[in-house]
């Protein structure tokens, strides 16, 4: 499920059905979705960076043109989602909350180096779909703990309780989703990264089946690393 603007709670279909009408725009949702990052508690630290605000705007406008034509790229266009600090993004540097990846002391999976100049598949498929990605989300270092605490980004607190782990290691979007920020909220989970986050924010949590969530374009974990979806 997603929200609409004022509260009102809305699935991305209807969202998108909406936005074909003209009842709602990509525009005032996404300016819904920076305002409520601002006013959040930043106690709660889910957030790597958020992307340039005019950058996301002008998607929103692309994308609410599209719609009064009648030709939206796809099933996610104008939907805001985040990106996880380990996937491999156009023109950001992921790092897996390590400092060694972010100074470039060391490469890792393509991390460590330059910006990458294509996305993967996954993240590339929500692209094309026309979705407007906010920010990047926080995970512990290498993505390796069931917490989400790390010397780079500081600790990651859960919402519910600052005194609580928001779970690991998909942590900063668990947290971002119990903030009721983002419609979909990207995690990767091999032994529970996505599932444990769900389960200690009270949203939603889904490790697909490898042949569809498989993270990046050459798989360095066969049949365990996938990307997947969190969402209230």
């Amino acid at each position: 499920m997603g929200r609409g603007i004022n509260g009102r709670k809305l699935s991305i279909p209807e969202l998108t059905a909406k936005y074909a009408e003209g009842s709602l725009s990509p525009i005032d949702i996404c300016k819904e979705e920076l305002y409520k990052i601002s006013k959040m508690n930043r106690q709660v630290n889910p957030i790597v960076a958020v992307f340039d605000t005019k950058q996301i705007l002008q998607q929103a406008t692309e994308s609410e043109k599209r719609y009064k034509s009648g030709k939206p790229l796809g099933p996610f266009d104008g939907v805001p989602i985040t990106w996880k600090d380990d996937a491999t993004i156009k023109g950001w540097r992921s790092s897996m909350g390590s400092w060694f990846l972010k100074t470039g002391a060391f490469e890792f999976m393509g991390m460590g180096g330059p910006a990458p100049t294509e996305s993967e598949v996954c993240i590339k498929m929500l692209q094309d779909s026309g979705a407007i990605p906010l920010c990047v989300t926080t995970t512990p270092e290498m993505c390796c703990t069931e917490g989400c605490a790390t010397y780079v980004n500081g600790i990651t607190r859960n919402p519910h309780n600052l005194m609580k782990s928001p779970g690991g290691s998909s942590g900063g979007a668990g947290a971002l989703t119990a903030l009721n920020i983002g419609y979909i909220n990207m995690g990767s989970d091999m032994g529970g990264s996505i599932r444990i986050p769900s389960a200690n924010n009270g949203c939603f949590g889904f490790k697909p089946s490898y042949s569809i969530g498989a993270c990046g374009d050459v798989a360095l974990f066969p049949y365990f690393g996938v990307n997947g979806p969190l969402s209230s």
